[in-house]
Formats: structure tokens, C-alpha cells, sequence
């Protein structure tokens, strides 16, 4: 076999076993929620080779998406803004190589900081019909009485 042949089999031998070494997608690890305000989570997490970062989130299974589009890091995170305070959120994360190998996570959940009350108080201020504003103040007082009552004692107080 000439030198040319010889050195043609051989890359080719190296570029099909390159090519044989990227077939098996990212493994995804070490998946964290860090620094949950109100109104932001960031997930971080690891993957064994460089890839993109890509976390598709929502209320339920019907995911929105956050992405970092390059394929130039193995330690992601990517922070996840214009939450609900107090609402629990299902969150994967997935990452896919620069060959188009693609990894993703089962569901992950987490909860926002704050409360309903949180939510409701930040959007008050923009209501600005003065019928709306009415309805929800009458809902308010409805409300709060009912669960503001005092207590009732039954029967005879045994002391």
C-alpha cells in the first residue's frame, strides 16, 4: 500500500472514529435551583462535554423556554425572570451538542419567594377603573370577614 493510500485510510479512520465518539448525547448533572426571589430562579447545572442551555419551564407541563444558544460551556445556568411570587413552577433542563446530540432531565418544580398576597398587591396598582376598583374591594370586605371572624364559644365555658 503506498504512503498516499496509507495516509488516507488513516484519516479517515480518525475522522470516522470522531465522528463515532459524538453519536452518545451529553449527560446532564448536578441539576440546583439557586437564588429564587419573587420574581426570578436561576437553575444551574453540569454536563460532560461543551453544549447549549436550554430550560423550558411553566405552571404545568406546558413548558415555556429560556436558552443560552451557544455551544461553548459544561457549567450552565440560566437565571428565569418575570415569575409569579408564591407560585410553584415545573421546570427541565436540556442541552444539546454542537453535532445536534440532545439531552434533557425528567421535571424538576420549585417555588418563587413571596406569597399570593405579593402577587394580587403588585397588580392593584394597575387597575384603574373606578367600577373594578369597587367589585374589588367589596371582595376584600367579603372575604375578610369571613375569615376574620371571631371566635364562637358553644356551649358553656367549663372553668
Amino acid at each position: 500500500m503506498s504512503l498516499k493510500l496509507r495516509i488516507g485510510v488513516y484519516i479517515a479512520a480518525v475522522m470516522i472514529a470522531s465522528v463515532a465518539l459524538k453519536v452518545f448525547a451529553a449527560e446532564i448533572s448536578d441539576v440546583r435551583v439557586t437564588e429564587v426571589t419573587n420574581s426570578t430562579a436561576t437553575v444551574i447545572w453540569n454536563t460532560d462535554v461543551d453544549t447549549d442551555a436550554t430550560i423550558n419551564y411553566g405552571l404545568d407541563a406546558a413548558y415555556g423556554t429560556v436558552r443560552y444558544p451557544l455551544f461553548d460551556k459544561s457549567d450552565h445556568s440560566l437565571t428565569i425572570e418575570n415569575l409569579d411570587p408564591g407560585t410553584t413552577y415545573h421546570f427541565r433542563v436540556i442541552s444539546t451538542d454542537d453535532v445536534g446530540n440532545k439531552s434533557a432531565t425528567a421535571g424538576f418544580v420549585f417555588t418563587t419567594a413571596g406569597s399570593q398576597a405579593d402577587k394580587i398587591v403588585a397588580q392593584i396598582d394597575k387597575v384603574t377603573d373606578p367600577e373594578a376598583i369597587k367589585e374589588i374591594a367589596e371582595k376584600v370586605k367579603e372575604t375578610a370577614s369571613d375569615i376574620l371572624r371571631p371566635p364562637s364559644i358553644i356551649g358553656q365555658p367549663r372553668v
